[in-house]
């Protein structure tokens, strides 16, 4: 029923990003559409003032060297003025905008896809960690079950160490993303109370059963390191929580 209900919640979680990342990209290329309309703008604005001072100076005649004269000016000021205008001005605006605004965004949709990691994918590994588990357990000691059992030890350190990972980003920004009496947004400090000790429980279970690995040498010294990563992982978020 959990394996169930939480295969699902990836699965909607999976999908939900990848369209998050298609809305971003179209708004990526609105943007650059903006720009191609503030460029327009400025060139026909531009245009129409050099017009107004060719055609509407105070002389009533030109002759004809005088206009083509006038025309090439225009076509060397206008060439070059939005050649600058195009390599400057538009670059520093946008700039000034995405620091000024969408910086603000940014950073407070991180910390919400923080969050979002730790519901989707630390609290799913851990789940799936704690079946492996039950799976080892159930198994009986035949040297036939032998390859099942390792496969599940490898696993439970896999999803173990990912939701490490997630709750550690989690714990790093707990200021915005961990909900406390003195702080109403994020999630509950309880929750990561909860997975800490899940985290530890099952990170005894893997010193416990580490003597499965005795045949495998060469995956014991690899196996050993990648676990005291994961239990320095642990103490750092027990500690800093």
């Amino acid at each position: 029923m959990v394996n169930s209900f939480k295969n699902f919640e990836r699965l909607r979680y999976r999908i939900s990003t990848d369209i998050k990342k298609i809305v971003i990209d179209s708004k990526s290329n609105s943007e650059g559409m903006k720009e191609e309309i503030s460029s327009t703008v400025f060139s026909t604005v531009f245009s129409a003032f050099l017009t107004e001072i060719a055609f509407n100076s105070n002389k009533d005649t030109f002759n004809g060297f005088e206009v083509i004269a006038l025309i090439i000016l225009f076509i060397i000021i206008y060439a070059s003025s939005y050649y600058l205008y195009k390599l400057g001005f538009c670059r520093i605006a946008v700039f000034i905008r995405n620091r000024r605004i969408h910086t603000i965004d940014k950073d407070m949709e991180t910390m919400i896809q923080i969050q979002k990691d730790f519901d989707n994918i630390a609290c799913d590994s851990i789940l799936v960690a704690k079946d492996y588990k039950l799976e080892y357990q159930r198994l009986d000691n035949n040297e036939s079950n032998k390859n099942f059992k390792i496969f599940y030890y490898y696993e439970i350190m896999h999803y173990l160490a990912t939701a490490c990972e997630k709750t550690t980003d989690l714990v790093n920004n707990k200021e915005n993303c961990i909900r406390t009496l003195s702080e109403a947004e994020g999630v509950d400090v309880f929750r990561v109370i909860n997975i800490i000790n899940i985290m530890q429980e099952l990170d005894q279970f893997l010193d416990d059963n580490f003597g499965l690995l005795n045949d495998h040498n060469v995956q014991k010294d690899a196996v050993s390191y990648q676990h005291n990563q994961i239990k320095t992982m642990i103490r750092y978020i027990a500690d800093n929580v």
